[in-house]
């Protein structure tokens, strides 16, 4: 599935401005998650952040059939990733220059990253994942972000080898 690119032109897109880089996003997925529960008549589906660490869980919002039209919204524009020519800031690990491959995208479909906090994400245990704490690597993908540019097999193993693993189950 590819991912369709948000708004860039016109000041007054609806979707412009909810992929920030500044500390002032709204609705935050990573290390400032909020806990408060969301209500279908407060949900503006065009306004639902594309960048991973802007988003809130879907646990957040109150029902079933709200959850599930978040996903639908989510699922139809697809993982965030960034765009060609992109250039990924490097990180120093062990010494030497790390960063995001772009290589790794079209490898694992459901990769997403964010340019806010220069982190990827599992965009369908985001979606679907289970409530429970560090299953599949669970944490990394979806809450904290995975910024392990050193260590590329971590990708493999979150996908895991059996068919019945947290993320596959999550893609069906």
């Amino acid at each position: 599935m590819k991912r369709k690119s948000p708004p860039a032109a016109a000041d007054d897109s609806p979707d412009r401005g909810t992929s920030r880089r500044d500390g002032d996003a709204l609705n935050t997925n990573h290390s400032t998650h909020h806990s408060s529960r969301i209500a279908r008549h407060e949900v503006k589906f065009d306004e639902l952040p594309y960048d991973p660490a802007d988003r809130r869980r879907i646990s957040d919002y109150i029902g079933q059939t709200l959850q599930d039209d978040v996903r639908r919204k989510y699922l139809i524009r697809g993982p965030f990733k960034p765009q060609p020519g992109f250039k990924f800031p490097e990180t120093m690990i062990a010494g030497h220059p790390r960063r995001c491959q772009p290589t790794w995208f079209p490898t694992y479909n459901w990769l997403e990253y964010s340019e806010k906090v220069d982190k990827c994400f599992c965009f369908y245990c985001y979606l679907f994942r289970d409530s429970h704490k560090g299953q599949g690597g669970n944490d990394a993908f979806v809450i904290d972000g995975w910024d392990g540019w050193n260590k590329s097999e971590r990708l493999r193993d979150h996908v895991g080898t059996k068919c019945d693993s947290f993320h596959n189950t999550a893609v069906k």
